[in-house]
This record gives structure tokens, sequence and C-alpha cells, in this order.
């Protein structure tokens, strides 16, 4: 496998919604393995599928020493009264950190395991950092 590019704001996958994915095929299963590789360095803490290109929902974790990933995402719970703030940056809006308010403790629904297992399920994360909700931003094609 060889680390895929980032896509850098401006490019036109990173305005676009993603599509659920409805089967577990072998592409799906590199896609998986491509974003775990991808996001398993140093600096990195989430990486949505269209950041290599991919227009698929699915997305992958570096946190606290925790890789991961989830297909299908969806939040299902924030906390309403609890924040975390600190500054924030992007891979694909890269050189440029903002402060930025989060919520503490988020949960997310998906598919969730290894490639060769789909598990249905949540992810808690308290604090839930920002490369967990600031993925939905993009694998919603909400960058500009």
């Amino acid at each position: 496998m060889a680390i895929r590019d980032i896509r850098i704001i401006g490019d036109p996958i990173l305005r676009t919604q993603c599509d659920p994915i409805t089967d577990i095929d072998a592409s799906v299963k590199l896609l998986v393995e491509d974003l775990l590789e991808g996001v398993d360095m140093e600096g990195r803490a989430g990486l949505a599928a269209n950041q290599i290109g991919v227009g698929l929902r699915a997305f992958s974790w570096n946190i606290d020493g925790e890789i991961g990933y989830v297909l299908n995402p969806k939040i299902v719970e924030v906390s309403a009264d609890e924040f975390q703030d600190g500054d924030e940056g992007c891979l694909s809006v890269p050189d440029l950190w903002y402060p930025t308010e989060r919520a503490w403790y988020a949960r997310c629904s998906g598919g969730f395991g290894r490639v060769w297992r789909w598990c249905e399920g949540c992810v808690e994360r308290t604090p839930f950092l920002g490369a967990f909700l600031v993925v939905f931003v993009f694998l919603d094609g909400g960058v500009v």
C-alpha cells in the first residue's frame, strides 16, 4: 500500500457529499487500510475518505494512541453543556491553526472493526477531539 496524497482545499471532492458504503468489497477493504495507514503518522488525528480522493462515508482516527475507523458514521449524541477548546488544524488546509470550540463528549454510530469483520455499534470519546467532529464537515461536502 502507498500513502495516498491529501487533497487540499479547492479540490472539488472536498465539496461533494460522500456516498454511503453499501457493500464491503475489496475496494472498501483497501480504502480502510489506506485510511488507517494514512492517519498513523505524526501530527494526524483524523482522516476522511474524501481527503484521500475517495467519495465514500468513511474516516479513521488516531487519538491518544488509539487508531480506528468508522464506515457510514453518524453523530448520535454530543454534549450540549461541556466544551473543549484549543487550536485546531486540518490536513486539507495546511499550515493554518485556529482556536476552535468543540463538544467535550460525542457518540458516533456506524460500522466498526477490522476490514474482514463488520460490527454495528458506537464509539464514544471524552474528550471528543476535533478529529471526530470536523470529519463530518468533510463527509457532508462542507469544505469550501
